[in-house]
């Protein structure tokens, strides 16, 4: 059995999940939705581990980056450990 595409959804406003969900799911993609940022980060460090793709509110993905940077954190790829300071 094939496995469908998985698409992460990550916005504050259930609407905007809701919405995307159906476009997307109407489209043969399974999906998954975040709406905190705590949530977000875990699903999506899951996400990307799989390979998979991430369709995202280009204001939360700043704010993460910038808590990121702040907080000096790394992280690891198949390439190597990426700094973001």
């Amino acid at each position: 059995m094939d496995e469908k595409e998985s698409i992460l959804i990550v916005d504050d406003d259930e609407s905007t999940c809701r919405s995307l969900t159906l476009v997307f799911g109407k489209k043969g993609y399974a999906t998954e939705t975040a709406g905190t940022g705590q949530e977000a980060i875990d699903k999506a460090l899951e996400e990307i581990s799989q390979n998979r793709g991430i369709l995202y509110d280009s204001e939360v993905v700043d704010a993460f980056l910038r808590l990121f940077i702040e907080k000096r954190f790394k992280f690891e790829s198949p390439l190597g450990e990426v700094a973001t300071t």
